[in-house]
């Protein structure tokens, strides 16, 4: 961080380049503070020097960052030579693993930058489908940022280096030669042509028309259950010309640091990269909510190791997450020229989380009912120890507010939405006026009510309600076959006389109604007295 302001005009850092701190040149508060040894782990493949007696840039896991000293020649603002090191600090840790149990918020629609509404487009613009029903879509390019350079030379010098560590390392070799040839066979990679390698190579990276070879390298880790090498493709390694194919794409490819040692930062870090947005295997991601939930109340440091109890179920989830693999999921939730479409949604709620799931019900020309998981959400219960009937208003709230992101994206004409719900005494609330419950409670039953009709709720048995899982998770080997979870109930694909009735349990006493205070004054009259 500089003592005083640098006029940052005279480096001319390049505009491609995306800084870790683009206010590198203002003096200010320093935000954090990294040790030695987590600063040499955040630098990465790349290094660029401005020229003699310049800055060099120098490509690190938070992005590109200044270092040197600047000339007081070149900037007279500058009273003393500055060492700079800026990173700039987001979201905390903290407040980043605390998402995970805020009550029942939900993504709403956010407003696309410029570039993520071109990305968008690339996408939807050049996704197909090959004949072994493998999607491809092109990489999203970044325009205004000049091609790449030539990228061959320092591949080829870090394969080199590959193959020194293979003469010392036997098992390292087997296991990577292991890797490539399972990428071969699963169509992820194919040998490039002799005429494309040498013939036209550098004519191809001085026009910038997307040849790049990655440099590759290994990484092993001994205590992992499942995969002990994992093979890193560097997108972020600079070419001749100083940019890397990260630099070229609107949305970098990063690589992830990798520590033997399990602490909740590490269970963090890999909990956030599991990507199921639509929730379909929800019911096993839960159990990675809850663990990190429970490691939040031991109040353990970021770097500590985990206990042995939790060490053990985050190995068995990791088994779990690997085995998902396996699972198909058909995406065709609707029937061929479907004649008529329901939208049916589940809501419940256990002491530990809360959730909800959305069904969509299409029916053929024959008459026949098609019943299929779109899609679910789920949230851990707070901290804080709140009742049950309030966690499953909560999921009662996150159901109409998923179900309307839905039927926005969707665009299909259906006939009817019904919202089920297992908890008697939320229907109540709902048939209520909110001014009638406390806050906590009329705030949500006022939202749900103009979100939805109150006709559109109906009663359900615990065992038929679809959310119950979700909201109690599951391993792997149990989702894979739980038609409950992938069709709904049984009676959903019946018609609709053959549904259970929506008979209500009767609620003696309603909680969380508000106390009426009724104050009275006699008036009294001085002759009375």
């Amino acid at each position: 961080m500089p003592s005083t302001n640098i006029c940052s005009d005279i480096l001319k850092v390049p505009d491609n380049i995306r800084l870790a701190d683009p206010s590198y040149g203002r003096t200010g508060k320093i935000d954090m503070l990294f040790g030695v040894t987590v600063f040499w782990n955040l630098l990465g493949e790349g290094q660029i020097k401005l020229g003699t007696n310049k800055p060099i840039l120098q490509n690190t896991e938070l992005g590109w960052i200044i270092s040197d000293p600047a000339s007081a020649a070149e900037n007279k603002k500058l009273v003393q030579r500055v060492q700079s090191c800026n990173l700039a600090s987001g979201l905390s840790v903290q407040d980043q693993l605390e998402k995970f149990w805020v009550i029942e918020e939900y993504p709403r629609k956010r407003l696309l930058s410029e570039e993520e509404e071109e990305c968008e487009l690339i996408f939807r613009d050049t996704t197909q489908r090959d004949e072994n029903g493998r999607f491809i879509v092109q990489l999203p390019i970044r325009s205004g940022i000049k091609g790449l350079g030539d990228s061959y030379e320092i591949a080829l010098k870090r394969f080199r280096q590959l193959e020194r560590k293979f003469i010392r390392d036997n098992k390292f070799m087997l296991d990577y030669h292991k890797f490539i040839r399972e990428y071969i066979s699963m169509g992820h990679m194919s040998k490039v042509g002799a005429q494309t390698r040498y013939g036209k190579r550098k004519e191809i990276n001085t026009q910038g028309a997307g040849l790049c070879y990655l440099p590759h390298h290994g990484v092993m880790k001994e205590t992992s259950v499942t995969t002990k090498l994992r093979v890193v493709f560097d997108a972020s390694a600079a070419t001749s010309n100083g940019i890397s194919l990260n630099n070229r794409l609107m949305v970098s490819l990063k690589s992830d640091s990798v520590s033997n040692k399990v602490t909740k930062r590490s269970i963090l870090s890999m909990s956030s990269q599991i990507f199921d947005p639509l929730g379909l295997v929800g019911p096993v991601i839960v159990n990675a909510k809850l663990m990190l939930q429970g490691l939040w109340k031991l109040d353990l440091g970021w770097d500590d190791e985990v206990p042995s109890d939790i060490l053990h179920s985050w190995n068995n989830f990791q088994v779990q997450i690997q085995k998902l693999d396996l699972l198909e999921i058909p995406r065709q939730v609707l029937c061929d020229a479907p004649i008529d479409v329901q939208i049916h949604c589940f809501c419940d709620a256990s002491q530990v989380c809360y959730g909800a799931a959305i069904y969509i019900r299409s029916t053929d020309k024959e008459g026949n009912h098609h019943v299929n998981l779109l899609c679910a959400k789920s949230r851990v219960a707070p901290l804080k120890v709140i009742s049950l009937p309030r966690l499953e208003l909560c999921g009662a709230l996150l159901l109409p507010r998923i179900a309307q992101v839905v039927i926005e994206a969707l665009n299909i004409n259906y006939s009817s939405i019904t919202y089920w719900c297992d908890s008697s005494v939320v229907l109540c609330w709902l048939a209520g006026e909110p001014v009638q419950w406390t806050t906590f409670v009329g705030n949500r039953v006022a939202e749900i009510q103009r979100l939805t009709k109150e006709s559109a709720w109906k009663h359900i048995r615990s065992e038929s309600n679809a959310a119950d899982i979700i909201s109690r998770g599951l391993e792997w080997k149990q989702l894979h076959s739980c038609r409950l979870w992938w069709q709904g109930p049984d009676w959903l694909i019946k018609d609709g006389s053959s549904w259970p009735q929506s008979n209500i349990n009767r609620v003696e006493t309603v909680p969380e109604r508000k106390t009426v205070v009724q104050s009275f004054v006699n008036k009294v009259t001085v002759n009375q007295l």
